[in-house]
């Protein structure tokens, strides 16, 4: 069924998007996808974000001008998030966060 599909995608992109933060000397890393599904948008980013931050990471906001941010009662930080609404922008699903970190 849909939702099952929508939860084994979600899970895959949160270990995908984990691993993506573990190279060392990345320094922006940009989570997209082409869905309308908070469980694979807002949720992902909030599961992931406590651990990335310990490791130095921030999300910073993503094509700032776009009007359409992230959903506000996901977590704190989503109107630095991105994403599309296929009624009112003419696409298909779509959403952004950019996390970037400064090295030493």
């Amino acid at each position: 069924d849909a939702a099952a599909r929508v939860e084994t995608l979600a899970r895959f992109q949160e270990a995908a998007l984990r691993h993506a933060l573990r190279f060392p000397r990345a320094r922006r890393v940009c989570y997209s996808t082409c869905s309308v599904h908070r469980r694979e948008n807002e949720d992902v980013v909030a599961a992931v974000l406590p651990e990335a931050a310990r490791d130095g990471w921030r999300l910073e906001p993503a094509l700032p001008r776009w009007e359409r941010r992230g959903l506000s009662d996901a977590f704190p930080e989503a109107e630095k998030l991105l994403r599309t609404d296929p009624a009112l922008d003419g696409t298909d699903g779509f959403f952004v966060a950019l996390f970037v970190r400064e090295l030493s």
